[in-house]
């Protein structure tokens, strides 16, 4: 299975060493933007990590490090350091990592369970974690191809959003090839804050368009999902100001 990804972080490989030199409870969750990875490289998945701080010790740039072990990539991408904001994380506050991932096939085991590790560093040195239980999150996602991959379903549910670039206002297209049950649109910010969401009432086939106020949205990149049915579609587009 190939992964091309791009990484929105500052990363290095490292070595672990097993000398403890300090201790946190540092505790990790994840957001993936569907539950079905849909490949051939079709489409952006959004993939979020959030590093909480448990305590009893805040961690800091200068001296700390995360190192982030991803079920997704092997080798010597497997495990990344991950350079801490400059405020570091301190005591009850967290710190998030972005990764936008492209399947180009699906995995030996299919449901996949996908799994991630993170582990805290002082001056190189592992740090003692009180509590390991919650270092790894795991979650059963599975991997689909044509007929039903997005490739399909961008043909059968169209999204399309114009302008691209757009200040004010945009444009959403979408088309239902049959009629649905239920259809939803909402928009996400890169950190996964829902900004908008509006249930479709007509599930009618055919095609359809919503316009949408972004005069409120504060400049970036945002990620447009069309829901017919439980089966998504999604689309990025930039706000700019």
């Amino acid at each position: 299975m190939k992964r091309i990804y791009l990484l929105i972080a500052f990363i290095a490989s490292i070595a672990a060493t097993s000398t403890v030199s300090a201790q946190t409870d540092i505790r990790l969750k994840h957001a993936i933007i569907s539950d079905t990875m849909f490949y051939n490289g079709q489409l952006s998945h959004i993939i979020r990590w959030r590093f909480i701080n448990d305590g009893p010790v805040a961690l800091v740039q200068s001296t700390d490090t995360l190192v982030l072990a991803r079920a997704y990539s092997s080798g010597g991408f497997n495990r990344i350091k991950l350079t801490l904001p400059a405020n570091g994380i301190p005591v009850g506050d967290s710190a998030q990592w972005t990764d936008t991932v492209h399947w180009t096939g699906a995995p030996a085991q299919n449901p996949f369970t996908w799994c991630d590790t993170i582990a805290a560093y002082r001056s190189g040195s592992l740090m003692t974690d009180s509590d390991p239980t919650d270092n790894r999150i795991c979650k059963t996602i599975p991997f689909v191809q044509d007929p039903s991959s997005v490739q399909a379903i961008v043909a059968e549910n169209s999204l399309k959003l114009y302008p691209n670039p757009a200040a004010n206002n945009i444009t959403i297209n979408y088309s239902l090839r049959n009629n649905a049950d239920e259809t939803t649109i909402k928009i996400r910010s890169l950190v996964g804050q829902t900004v908008y969401q509006q249930k479709i009432e007509n599930n009618s086939a055919g095609n359809k368009q919503v316009n949408l106020d972004i005069s409120g949205f504060t400049a970036g990149i945002y990620i447009a999902e069309l829901d017919v049915n439980g089966t998504k579609a999604v689309s990025r587009f930039t706000v700019v100001k």
